[in-house]
This record gives C-alpha cells, structure tokens and sequence, in this order.
C-alpha cells in the first residue's frame, strides 16, 4: 500500500502512550542524577580557578610597579581597605602597596573560596625579585577532589599556580 502525498505516517490524533512518558521521564531523570554532581565539580573548579588567576593578576601588578617605580611594592592582607595588616592567616582582603599608596583592593567573590598565606605580605622589589611567598585558595568542598590551587612565588619573582587535594577541608 502506497502512502498518498501530503499525509504521514501518525494517525490523526495519535501522540505518546502513558508508557513512553514515563520511560522518558525515567532516562531523564537518571541523565540529571549522573551528571549533577559532575556539573557541580566544574563550577567549583572554576570559583577556584577565578580566584587563583585574580590572585596572580594582583601578584603581577605588584611585580611590575616595583619594577615601574624602581622600588618596592607589597602584595599584602588588610581589613581596613587602606593599609597592610600584620601577621599571617586569612586573607578575606588584600592590597597591592607601592611606595605608601594603595594601587588596587582584592576581595574574594562570594563564591565561598578562603585565601590563606603563610605570611602577612609578599615584598617584591625594584628588580622584580621577592621574598618568596604562598598564597592558597580553597573551596571546603569534596568536589573537586583538588579543591586547592597554590600560588606560589618565588624569590626570584616567578609566579605559578598548582592544583592539590585539601581533602575537603581548608587550611
């Protein structure tokens, strides 16, 4: 039997059963299960990434306005907004400092990340090089596994970032 021109396959008036709508709902229900969790990983990887990269951009600048104003320049914690603070722990604000002036303010998103130093402060100086430092950012969270990113600086003035596991928990 041919098929006349102009008509389909479908009945008029057919549609799903029942049966079809609940096997769809099914698979797509395990679909979302399976991929929730990987979807949550990725963004915070990126909340992580956002924050190590600003954290860099911060460390740059204070490297080039050193160098740019033949003296020294501080990337350091604050919690007034307008001076360094003392001592080490928590940095939920920091300042790039060049010659008594504050050249920018860092705050961490709300995203949760905490940034911690094992210093008040990374000095660098005319030349580009500096006292070293650790800066950490971290998400207490199990997803990713490496829920840590190191930026680490080196005497000679390098800076780079490195992925490792917290395991969940934040220093």
């Amino acid at each position: 039997m041919l098929m006349q021109a102009g008509r389909g396959a479908w009945k008029e008036g057919a549609g799903f059963s029942l049966i079809e709508l609940m096997v769809t709902v099914a698979v797509l229900a395990v679909l979302v299960t399976v991929a929730l969790p990987s979807f949550t990983s990725t963004i915070n990887g990126n909340r992580l990434v956002a924050q190590a990269n600003e954290l860099v951009v911060m460390a740059q600048l204070a490297k080039s306005e050193a160098i740019r104003a033949n003296g020294t320049a501080h990337l350091c914690r604050t919690t007034d907004g307008s001076s360094c603070a003392d001592g080490n722990g928590e940095w939920s604000r920091w300042l790039v400092v060049s010659g008594g002036n504050v050249m920018q303010e860092g705050i961490p998103g709300s995203s949760g990340v905490q940034v911690t130093a094992g210093a008040a402060d990374v000095t660098f100086r005319p030349d580009g090089t500096s006292g070293g430092g650790t800066l950490i950012a971290c998400l207490p969270t199990t997803r990713p596994q490496e829920n840590q990113r190191v930026v680490n600086i080196s005497s000679g003035g390098r800076i780079s970032v490195a992925s490792r596991s917290g395991a969940g928990e934040c220093p």
